[in-house]
């Protein structure tokens, strides 16, 4: 079953090749998801948060594609 999202989300229906189409481009995200719901929230100016579900995939800025997520992501504030 697919996931569900929030009404905030943007979804798009990931396609055959692993893109989704976004702001008239076609953006990578992962072949794994193929005919799968991601849902895009915003989280900055043109910058959004890309999920599976309650999986965090990565980040979009604009027409530049996902940027992955890995170890220390999200970046916490130093200690002073």
């Amino acid at each position: 079953m697919p996931p569900d999202y929030p009404a905030e989300a943007v979804v798009r229906r990931v396609r055959q090749a692993g893109t989704i189409k976004w702001q008239g481009a076609e953006l990578f995200i992962s072949e794994a998801l193929a005919r799968e719901p991601v849902g895009l929230f915003p989280v900055g100016e043109d910058i959004w948060l890309v999920k599976y579900g309650p999986v965090v995939l990565g980040t979009m800025r604009g027409r530049e594609g996902l940027i992955r997520v890995g170890p220390g992501w999200p970046p916490r504030p130093n200690a002073a």
